[in-house]
């Protein structure tokens, strides 16, 4: 049975089930992201400190001049996440097992003990 599109059977809808809903925070998202982006951006004229700092600004490293960057940060976080889907899809791939992983196990059991062997799991999910 599939929840796709609103709530399960028997639940009352909530406020994220409505896609206008959904599409508003989404916006939402975007756009505070964007004035955030624009705000380094407006920001990058006024001298900004890197964090790796150091007391002689002539001397800064590759790391500290690419830190002051308009937007550095910004675009630094968002590789990041993808980065972090990126592993956890790896991982996911890694780790997943079959929907009936315990029920199979159970089933095998089952069939140990009463000395038959029963079609499938299936009947008991569906």
């Amino acid at each position: 049975m599939s929840h796709d599109h609103g709530p399960p059977p028997g639940e009352a809808p909530r406020w994220l089930d409505d896609p206008a809903n959904v599409r508003k925070l989404t916006i939402g998202f975007f756009t505070f992201a964007g004035l955030l982006l624009l705000a380094d951006v407006i920001w990058f004229f006024v001298e900004k400190h890197a964090t790796f700092h150091y007391p002689d600004p002539e001397n800064r490293t590759a790391v500290q001049e690419i830190e002051l960057w308009p937007g550095f940060y910004t675009i630094y976080s968002f590789l990041e996440i993808l980065a972090l889907v990126g592993i956890s899809v790896l991982v996911r791939k890694l780790v997943m097992r079959p929907e009936n992983y315990y029920s199979r196990d159970y089933q095998d059991l089952n069939d140990e003990f009463t000395g038959t062997e029963q079609e499938t799991g299936e009947a008991h999910h569906g």
